[in-house]
C-alpha cells in the first residue's frame, strides 16, 4: 500500500507522516528527501535543478518497485491540479502503485489559511530549505489548487486544529475502513 499526503507548504505533512509511518510501520518517503539532494547543488527552479530531482525520484521509485509486496510507504508532496510538471508527477506516483499491485490512498492535509501562515512561519522550519515566507503560500492558495483526480481511495484531512496524532488516527480511522488488502479496481 502507498499512503500519499498532498497539502500546501506548512500544512503538516511531514509531521503527520512521520507519526503515520511510525504507527503503520512504514517506510516514509517525504518530497524533501527527494528535492534535497537537487536544492543542495542547483539553484531552485532552473532546468538543472528539475532533472536532478527527476533523476533522484527515479532512482528512488526503482528501489520501491524492489520492496518486498508488504511493505507499506507513506510519501508526502505540494502537488497542483495546474503546473503540468505535478500533474506529470502525481501519475508517477499512480503508475508507482500500480506496477507494484499497490492500493494507492491519497490523502489531502488541509488547514485553514491563518494557520497554515502561522505553521509556515515556525522556528522548527527555518534551516530546513522550507518555505517560510508566507507571501507566496498565500499568493498560491490564491491562484492555484491542490490536486485531486480519480484516486480510487481519496480523503481530506482537516487538521486545522489537530495534533499530528490526531491527524494520523483520522488516516488510519479511513485505512482501517477500507476492504482488505489488495489494489484499486
Amino acid at each position: 500500500m502507498i499512503i500519499h499526503l498532498n497539502g500546501w507548504p506548512g500544512a503538516g505533512k511531514l509531521t503527520v507522516a512521520r507519526v503515520l509511518a511510525r504507527r503503520l510501520q512504514a517506510r516514509l518517503l517525504d518530497n524533501h528527501t527527494l528535492h534535497n539532494v537537487a536544492a543542495s547543488l542547483c539553484d531552485r527552479g532552473t532546468d538543472a535543478y528539475w532533472s536532478l530531482c527527476e533523476r533522484v525520484r527515479d532512482l528512488a521509485y526503482d528501489r520501491i518497485r524492489a520492496l518486498p509486496p508488504d511493505a507499506v510507504l507513506v510519501m508526502t508532496n505540494s502537488f497542483l491540479r495546474e503546473p503540468p510538471r505535478d500533474v506529470e508527477a502525481w501519475g508517477r506516483i499512480k503508475d508507482l502503485a500500480a506496477s507494484r499491485g499497490d492500493r494507492l490512498v491519497a490523502v489531502t492535509l488541509d488547514c485553514d489559511l491563518d494557520e497554515n501562515v502561522v505553521r509556515v512561519r515556525g522556528t522548527d522550519r527555518a534551516g530546513n530549505r522550507k518555505l517560510t515566507d508566507p507571501e507566496p503560500l498565500i499568493a498560491w492558495r490564491d491562484e492555484y489548487h491542490l490536486i485531486v483526480d480519480d484516486a480510487h481511495h481519496w480523503v481530506v484531512v482537516d487538521n486545522t486544529r489537530l495534533t499530528p496524532e490526531q491527524a494520523a488516527d483520522r488516516i488510519v480511522a479511513y485505512l482501517d475502513g477500507l476492504s482488505p488488502r489488495g489494489p484499486a479496481p
